[in-house]
């Protein structure tokens, strides 16, 4: 996911950044060890290090939010695997955030007003900045290709609320409730992971917190219990995959595959439960999730149960969600903004033609038309010329004598003497049949 520019991390690279003028050697190690190998190639970008990037993104942030804002999804759809490793960081203290964002990119200026998730940010489109350009983010910006972009969640702590988990340990009417913890029906984890597998164009955002806490999707139970079965369970929802036939037999005959416990199946039909309630199909339906909910129908469907009945129904799943949608916006501006630059002047219209190619007076030029090359064309258009020359003078020459013969010409008979005297000729016409005089 990295860019063009991303290259593994050289001995070079380490030793000029340890001699980096605001990079503490005494944080450089922790530095490369928080890094995980996956986004370390990402991480080691051409020079990612830029304190004016960070200056700068710390003035979009107070002065154009929105911008700063799909800056920062673009960064964290396209560059996943490292925002992961940025995000991880919030299990630090303020003061180790700010010593490691300052290793990372830049010392963030008054880094003491900002919260930890700010801070993190910031770091996070500084380095949009660097790897991408601003220039290249600001076209992306103006034509409108950031609107649809989510701001996905990169970690469970990104989809808790503390509130409304409090809130589900208040209304309980259990006795030791203090000893309990507010859980998730459908684990985050699980959903996590299954809306990054998914294109950018079909993730699920911040909606996608609301609909998990929401208060029927919670409920309290022994700590145990949530450490260990719910983790268990939901890592086995996630690794659930497609396996062929042929496969299946070969896994078996070398390795005898763990079968799905009484208490797993059992946690198993609860989430498959809450996840076909009305309510959380309705959110769904509400929030575009269609895409996160065919996966997770699809997980439950490939999971293995053995002779259990199945964990998913069909039938119960509403028709809005066994379709899947096509158009997701959910920016605030999904409209594609409209070009800075002046529209262009209006377009000249196009020289008519001087010669009128009229297939029904040239229908034997047809062979003509079909050759490419230049000087076939030339022939060609000289070849046009002279038979339109012909025949326009072939018509004009049918239509004279026409004319003629609807009004003939008043032809002339030479005068023949008759004993001496002149008789004038008769001519065509009937009213010229008058007999001449004769002379005294």
């Amino acid at each position: 996911m990295g860019s063009k520019h991303s290259r593994p991390l050289q001995p070079q690279l380490l030793k000029d950044r340890s001699s980096h003028p605001n990079a503490s050697g005494g944080h450089e190690s922790s530095f490369i060890d928080d890094i995980s190998a996956e986004a370390l190639a990402e991480f080691t970008v051409g020079d990612i290090y830029c304190l004016e990037n960070t200056r700068r993104a710390q003035i979009l942030q107070a002065r154009d939010n929105d911008r700063y804002c799909k800056y920062r999804n673009y960064f964290k759809n396209h560059h996943m695997s490292l925002a992961r490793e940025v995000g991880r960081n919030t299990s630090k203290s303020k003061g180790e955030l700010l010593r490691w964002v300052e290793d990372a990119v830049g010392s963030v200026e008054g880094g003491e007003k900002y919260t930890k998730d700010e801070i993190l940010e910031i770091a996070m489109v500084s380095a949009a900045l660097t790897e991408y350009s601003e220039s290249a983010l600001a076209k992306m910006y103006d034509r409108g290709e950031l609107d649809a972009l989510p701001n996905v969640p990169l970690h469970t702590h990104n989809l808790r609320m503390p509130g409304k988990q409090q809130a589900c340990r208040n209304s309980s009417d259990a006795a030791n409730k203090d000893k309990l913890e507010a859980a998730h029906y459908i684990g985050l984890e699980v959903m996590l992971r299954l809306n990054e597998r998914l294109p950018v164009e079909h993730r699920m955002g911040e909606e996608l917190r609301e609909i998990l806490n929401h208060s029927s999707n919670l409920r309290l139970v022994l700590a145990t219990s949530n450490q260990i079965l719910h983790k268990k369970v939901d890592a086995m929802l996630i690794n659930a995959s497609d396996v062929p036939v042929l496969l299946k037999s070969t896994i078996a005959n070398s390795k005898q595959q763990r079968k799905i416990s009484t208490r797993e199946y059992e946690r198993l039909v609860q989430i498959a439960k809450r996840a076909q309630d009305e309510n959380f199909q309705d959110a769904m339906i509400a929030a575009k999730g269609h895409y996160l909910y065919a996966s997770l129908r699809h997980q439950f469907n490939v999971l293995d149960v053995g002779d259990r009945p199945k964990l998913w129904d069909a039938k119960k799943d509403k028709h809005e969600l066994q379709q899947l949608c096509h158009t997701r916006f959910r920016s605030p501006s999904p409209t594609p903004r409209q070009p800075r630059t002046p529209a262009s002047p209006a377009k000249k219209q196009d020289p008519e033609p001087r010669m009128v190619n009229d297939s029904s007076l040239i229908e034997p030029l047809s062979p003509e038309k079909k050759h490419r090359n230049p000087f076939s064309r030339l022939a060609a258009k000289m070849f046009r010329s002279r038979s339109k020359k012909r025949l326009v003078h072939t018509t004009r020459s049918t239509s004279t004598a026409g004319q003629m013969v609807q009004k003939p010409p008043r032809h002339l008979v030479p005068k023949v003497q008759v004993k001496g005297r002149k008789k004038k000729a008769l001519g065509n016409d009937e009213s010229n049949s008058t007999p001449a005089r004769k002379r005294k």
